[in-house]
C-alpha cells in the first residue's frame, strides 16, 4: 500500500492546543509514536536501511528514529539475537555472537569489531524529521494514544478527573480499531495479486493425472 506522508510536528501541534498537552515535547510525540506503531503493526510503513557500525565496549547505539532490527552480521556470519539475557556472557571458545537490546544501545558478547545492521526506522522528511502517514483514523488514533499516556499519569497523580480519563479510553478504542480497519484492509488491485500469486501455487488436483504435462501452460 502506498501512502502519503505529512511532518509528525503535525501531531506536536494538535497535541499542544490543549492545556493539558502544554509540556509535551517533540522527543516525547516521537517515542509514543514508535509505541504506538508496534501497537497497530502498519505494514510497509518504514524505511528499510543497511548500515555499518563499530561496536565498542561491548556495545552500539541505536541509531536515530530506530524501530526494529531485521538482522546483523559480520565477517564471521550472523549475530544471534538473546532471547535472554541470563545466559548472555562474554564469547567463550565454540560459543555464538550475540545480542540484545536494552537502554537505547545494543549490547554484544565480543568487545569490538565492524557490523552490519540491518534494520528498520522511521521514514524522514529532508530536514530529518520522522514522517508519518497522512491519513485521518491514523493521526486521530495516534493523537488520543497520546492523550492517553498523559492523562494517565494526570489522573495517578490526581490532576484529572476520573470522567475525563474514562471518556479519552473510549474515544482511543474507538479509534484505533478504526485505524487497524483502515491499514489491515486491502485494495482491489492488491486482493488481485494476492488471487495470482496463490493460484500459481495450489496445484490442480487433474495435473496428477495429466502427470503435470501441461502445467504453468
Amino acid at each position: 500500500m502506498a501512502y502519503n506522508y505529512i511532518n509528525i510536528q503535525v501531531i506536536l501541534d494538535q497535541l499542544l492546543k490543549n492545556p493539558l498537552m502544554s509540556d509535551i515535547t517533540l522527543e516525547d510525540v516521537i517515542s509514543h509514536t514508535v509505541d504506538f506503531l508496534r501497537i497497530v503493526g502498519i505494514p510497509d510503513f518504514f524505511d528499510n536501511k543497511n548500515e555499518e557500525f563499530n561496536v565498542e565496549d561491548y556495545r552500539v547505539k541505536l541509531p536515530k528514529y530506530f524501530y526494529e532490527i531485521d538482522q546483523i552480521v559480520d565477517n564471521s556470519g550472523t549475530i544471534d539475537f538473546a532471547t535472554s539475557t541470563f545466559h548472555f556472557n562474554s564469547l567463550g571458545k565454540g560459543s555464538r555472537k550475540k545480542f540484545f537490546i536494552k537502554n537505547g544501545y545494543i549490547y554484544f558478547n565480543f568487545e569490538s569489531g565492524p557490523i552490519t545492521m540491518s534494520y528498520q526506522s522511521l521514514m524522514i522528511d529532508e530536514d530529518d524529521m520522522p514522517m508519518i502517514p497522512d491519513n485521518s483514523d491514523f493521526t486521530r488514533a495516534l493523537i488520543l494514544y497520546i492523550k492517553l499516556q498523559k492523562f494517565t499519569i494526570l489522573f495517578e497523580t490526581g490532576k484529572l478527573h476520573p470522567a475525563v480519563l474514562q471518556e479519552t479510553k473510549q474515544n482511543y478504542a474507538f479509534a484505533v480499531g478504526a485505524c487497524e480497519t483502515e491499514f489491515q484492509r486491502m485494495s482491489i488491485p492488491e486482493m488481485e495479486v494476492f488471487r495470482k500469486m496463490n493460484s500459481k501455487v495450489l496445484v490442480d488436483r487433474k495435473q496428477y493425472d495429466r502427470n503435470f504435462n501441461n502445467l504453468g501452460n
